[in-house]
C-alpha cells in the first residue's frame, strides 16, 4: 500500500479499535520519513541549508559564550572570537530509513544545541533572582502546562544558561519508559522562564523549524527511538542529553519542512475531528443503550415494555456493535429474569410461600439431627424493603430464608504456586470472581500440613467471595464440576441449599445489579481495593423468590441468552481483531524498510 492510498482510506482506518490514536503515531513517522509531503525539484537542498545551519551555529555559541562573558565581569569582545567549535563525526551510512533526494541524515546536535537543565537543591529556594521554572510535570506531549510553577534562585549567569526563548522544544529527560522524550515547543508561556534537569532543551539554530523539530521527537517517542536508547532504573527512563545529542536527524530542505508541518497539522486536525466524531456517536448511543433497557427493566406504571423490546430488536446491531456494549444487555437479561419478565408465569407452579416453608422444615430437621448448626433468627422483611413488585406466585424473602447454612473455609501459609498431581491445594479468590468456578487459581498447601478434608471443594458447590475489591466482593459462582483436592480458602463462603431451591437462580440475582447495590451499601472497609461482607450480610440481603419450577425456566432462558451475548461477542471481538491486523499491516508495510532500500 502507497501513502496516497492509506490517505484515501484514512477514515476507514480510524475506525478500528484504537485507530485515531493509531494513525496519529502513523503520521508523524511517515512525515519524518518524508511520505506525507510532495519534494520539489526547485527546493535548495538540505546538503545547502545545513552549511547555513553550521554558520548559524558558529554565531550563536559564539554570542552565548559572549554574554557568559559578559556576566562574568565583561571580558573584551576579542576574546570570544577565537572559540573553538567541535568537530561533529560524520554519521555511519546505515540508516533506519530510506530519505528522499534532498535531504540529508545529521546528528541532532548538528542543527540545534542541547542542554540539560539546571539542578534543583535547597540552597536553591531563596535568593535575590528567583524565576519560575519548568520541569517534567510542566511537558507534556505538544503542550506546556503552566498551571503548577516552582520557582527558584537563577544567578545571572545561570539564567544566561536555563533562560527558554520562544521556538525552545522541551523533552522529558526521566519519565516513564513509555513516555521518556515526551516533547513541547515552549511558546513563551511564561516569560522569563528557566527549566530543571528533568529536562533537556533543544534550541534550533537558524533557520531550522521548530515545528519540524517537534514532528521527530514525538515521531521518535512514539516509534520507541528514545525508549531504545535510554537507560532504565527500577521505575523511570534517563534518556540524557548526551544521547539525545548523538541521535540521527533526517533533515528535509527548508521548504519541505513547512510543507511537512502544513499537512500533519491538516491530518492531525481531521484526527481529532474523527476522533471527536467517535466520541459524539459512543455518548449517543450509550445513551440509547441505557434509555432503552432502563425503559425494559423500570417501566412506567400500566406501560407495556413492546414498544421497548421491538426497538431493542430494530436497533439491535447499532446498539450493540463492539464489545464494550455487551455487559449492559447481560446486565438486562439478569434484571428482567429476577423480576419476572423473562419467562411467563405458569398458574400451576406451586407458589413460593410453599417453597419457603419447605426450607424451614428441611432447616429444623437438619439442625436437629446436628447435620448443620443452628442458624441464627433472621428478621422478617419490610414492605420498604421490597425493591419491585412481583409476579403472582413470587415472594420477597432474604437469603438465609433459602440457605441451609453458610460455612467460610481454611487459609493456612501456602506454597506461591498452582498444585501439580496429587497435591492439594487452596482456592484463591480470583477462582469465584468472574462467573465462571477456575480451577486453576490456587496455591499448593505444604507437604507437612494435613489438609482439612471438610473444605474440599464438590461438584455443585454454591461458592462466593467474601473479601474482594468494591466492584467484586461477594461475586458467585455454581462449580458445574471440580478435580480433587481442592479446598476453601477463609475469604470465600459455601452456600448450602436444599433441592427445593436452585442454587442456579440464586446465583443469577446474586450478580445482579439488585444484589450488588446491597453489597456496595453493607459492605465494610475503608479501601476501594478490598471490601469485606459478613455472612449477617449475606443472609440479610432480600431475594425475590419465585416458584421452583420457574425458577428452572428462567435459568435455562438465561443460560440460552447469555450463550447468544458469548457468540456475539466472539463474532465482534473477531471482526474488530480484523480491523486492528489490517490497521497493523499497513502500518508495517508504510514504515519497515527492506535491507535494500536503507541508505
Amino acid at each position: 500500500m502507497t501513502p496516497e492510498t492509506f490517505l484515501e482510506q484514512f477514515e476507514t482506518f480510524a475506525e478500528a479499535p484504537g485507530g485515531v490514536a493509531k494513525l496519529r503515531e502513523m503520521i508523524l513517522q511517515l512525515a519524518v520519513q518524508g511520505k506525507l509531503g510532495t519534494q520539489d525539484a526547485g527546493d535548495e537542498p538540505a546538503s545547502v541549508l545545513l552549511n547555513e545551519v553550521r554558520e548559524s551555529r558558529i554565531k550563536y555559541l559564539e554570542e552565548l559564550e559572549s554574554a557568559k562573558l559578559k556576566v562574568k565581569g565583561g571580558i573584551p569582545e576579542s576574546k570570544t572570537s577565537t572559540r573553538r567549535i567541535k568537530i561533529i563525526e560524520p554519521l555511519p551510512s546505515d540508516h533506519d530509513f530510506k530519505t528522499p533526494t534532498g535531504w540529508k541524515w545529521v546528528r541532532v546536535k548538528e542543527v540545534g544545541e542541547v542542554q540539560l537543565g539546571r539542578q534543583r537543591a535547597p540552597k536553591y529556594q531563596n535568593g535575590p533572582n528567583i524565576r519560575p521554572y519548568l520541569r517534567v510535570q510542566n511537558v507534556y506531549e505538544n503542550r506546556i502546562d503552566v498551571s503548577d510553577l516552582n520557582y527558584m534562585n537563577f544567578s545571572p549567569l545561570e539564567f544566561v544558561s536555563f533562560q527558554l526563548r520562544d521556538g525552545d522544544i522541551l523533552l522529558n529527560e526521566g519519565q516513564s519508559f513509555k513516555l521518556v522524550g515526551r516533547p513541547a515547543i515552549y511558546r513563551n508561556e511564561v516569560p522569563g522562564a528557566c527549566f530543571q534537569n528533568t529536562l533537556i532543551r533543544f534550541r534550533p539554530y537558524v533557520p531550522i523549524s521548530a515545528d519540524f523539530s517537534l514532528l521527530v521527537f514525538r515521531g521518535y517517542m512514539h516509534s520507541g527511538k528514545f525508549q531504545s536508547v535510554a537507560q532504565q532504573t527500577t521505575n523511570i527512563a534517563h534518556l540524557s542529553a548526551g544521547r539525545f545529542a548523538e541521535l540521527e536527524f533526517p533533515l528535509p530542505p527548508l521548504a519541505e519542512q513547512k510543507r511537512i508541518v502544513a499537512k500533519v497539522d491538516q491530518l492531525l486536525g481531521l484526527c481529532d475531528e474523527l476522533a471527536g466524531r467517535q466520541e459524539s456517536r459512543r455518548v449517543a448511543r450509550q445513551k440509547l443503550v441505557r434509555a432503552t433497557l432502563d425503559r425494559l427493566t423500570s417501566p412506567r406504571p400500566g406501560e407495556s415494555p413492546a414498544p421497548h423490546v421491538q426497538r431493542l430488536q430494530d436497533h439491535f446491531d447499532q446498539l450493540f456493535d463492539t464489545p464494550a456494549t455487551l455487559p449492559a444487555l447481560r446486565q438486562t437479561i439478569l434484571q428482567l429474569a429476577v423480576q419476572g419478565q423473562l419467562v411467563p408465569q405458569d398458574p400451576n407452579d406451586e407458589p413460593a410461600d410453599v417453597l419457603l416453608a419447605n426450607v424451614e422444615s428441611e432447616r429444623a430437621r437438619r439442625a436437629l439431627a446436628k447435620e448443620i448448626p443452628n442458624q441464627r433468627p433472621i428478621s422478617r422483611m419490610t414492605d420498604a424493603e421490597c425493591l419491585y413488585e412481583l409476579p403472582i406466585g413470587w415472594v420477597w424473602a432474604r437469603f438465609g430464608d433459602l440457605c441451609l447454612y453458610i460455612e467460610a473455609g481454611w487459609s493456612p501459609k501456602c506454597v506461591e504456586r498452582p498444585r501439580t498431581g496429587d497435591e492439594w491445594g487452596i482456592i484463591k479468590i480470583s477462582a469465584v470472581t468472574w462467573g465462571v468456578f477456575n480451577s486453576n487459581e490456587n496455591k499448593t498447601l505444604p507437604s507437612h500440613l494435613e489438609p482439612r478434608t471438610e473444605c474440599e471443594i464438590r461438584d455443585g458447590d454454591f461458592l462466593m467471595t467474601r473479601a474482594n475489591t468494591a466492584e467484586l466482593v461477594a461475586k458467585s459462582v455454581v462449580v458445574d464440576t471440580t478435580p480433587p483436592r481442592l479446598l476453601l480458602n477463609d475469604k470465600t463462603l459455601r452456600v448450602d441449599f436444599p433441592a427445593s431451591v436452585d442454587r442456579h437462580y440464586v446465583n443469577l440475582f446474586n450478580n445482579s445489579s439488585f444484589a450488588r447495590q446491597h453489597y456496595v451499601r453493607v459492605a465494610s472497609g475503608t479501601s476501594e481495593s478490598m471490601r469485606n461482607v459478613s455472612r449477617e450480610n449475606v443472609l440479610e440481603m432480600p431475594v425475590p423468590v419465585p416458584p421452583l419450577a420457574e425458577q428452572k425456566r428462567i435459568v435455562a432462558k438465561v443460560t440460552e441468552l447469555l450463550s447468544l451475548c458469548d457468540a456475539l461477542e466472539s463474532q465482534l471481538t473477531q471482526a474488530h481483531s480484523a480491523s486492528t491486523q489490517l490497521l497493523s499491516a499497513t502500518v508495517s508495510q508504510l514504515l519497515t524498510p527492506t535491507p535494500e532500500t536503507r541508505s
